[in-house]
């Protein structure tokens, strides 16, 4: 990433400017669900990487320590709910928040699981 882009851990500040960047899209806000992975984040149940593009939020991804369903539960780390907003798509953001998440996910296990849910749009 550039020097105006950075990787770093979710603030209580960025769950407003994040959920705005979805309605932005045309997406539910997910307000409620950003608050939660906050909390879950200060009791260290995941961790929230956000991709900061200068002053703007351009994406996040969620770390969790064990995987909590499928078939790699309580086997492996987990990568979930991966968001880059269309303006900041095609730009690395994605790539680098990815291997950054990855790097993460190795702390808590040397196999880093990714858990996908599809969605219509």
């Amino acid at each position: 990433m550039t020097e105006e882009r950075i990787i770093r851990k979710m603030l209580f500040e960025d769950i407003e400017k994040l959920a705005n960047a979805f309605i932005q899209q045309v997406w539910p806000g997910r307000r409620e669900i950003l608050k939660n992975y906050f909390l879950e984040q200060a009791t260290g149940e995941r961790q929230v990487l956000v991709a900061v593009d200068g002053t703007f939020l351009a994406a996040y991804i969620t770390v969790i320590p064990s995987a909590k369903h499928g078939s790699f539960a309580g086997l492996y780390s987990e990568l979930t709910d991966f968001n880059v907003f269309e303006s900041f798509q095609r730009q690395g953001i994605g790539t680098a928040l990815l291997d950054k998440a990855e790097q993460v996910g190795q702390n808590y296990s040397d196999v880093v699981s990714l858990g996908v849910a599809l969605h219509r749009g």
